[in-house]
């Protein structure tokens, strides 16, 4: 009786960790990110260069994806809301898994929802300008990438079929 009583007690703190289901629009922002930019993730982020080049294309895909939920009739922003939140979590779980403490995680991941909100600002008007020479400097100063890189990356971008709503 007591054996089974402690099985039991055991048992609790060793289940196994219930499936996270993954948000479909931004496992796509994600394969997206890794189609573009394959360097990026041949191997795992040694330097802090190597993580700001991941930081950059992920915030510019999911620019492009949230002004595409904007373009879309209705209201959206709550799904907005929770697109930029699940990022912000796997920003938090990607932070503990290069070693980052857990008292160090909330002020990083408080500094890149920071970036990506000034980075979000500024890309958000130039989605929609016709020329896009404005989002190629932008692009070429958060990407590093010349302004034919830029193109080249915005229209492969585009042609990506993002399961948005409605769609």
């Amino acid at each position: 009786m007591c054996m089974q009583r402690w099985q039991q007690w055991w048992q609790q703190f060793w289940r196994a960790a219930p499936a996270v289901e993954v948000d479909p629009l931004y496992a796509t922002v994600i394969a997206t990110v890794q189609r573009l930019w394959p360097e990026h993730y041949a191997q795992p982020s040694q330097s802090l260069a190597q993580r700001y080049a991941k930081f950059e294309a992920v915030t510019w895909v999911m620019s492009y994806v949230l002004q595409q939920l904007r373009q879309l009739p209705g209201d959206h922003s709550g799904r907005r809301q929770v697109l930029v939140e699940t990022m912000l979590d796997d920003f938090a779980d990607n932070l503990r898994e290069q070693g980052v403490s857990d008292l160090r995680v909330g002020p990083e991941l408080r500094k890149l929802a920071a970036a990506f909100n000034g980075r979000e600002r500024r890309y958000q008007p130039l989605w929609a300008v016709p020329g896009q020479a404005g989002l190629q400097r932008l692009m070429g100063q958060y990407l590093k990438v010349s302004v034919a890189e830029a193109q080249a990356l915005l229209q492969q971008v585009q042609r990506v079929d993002f399961p948005l709503p409605g769609k």
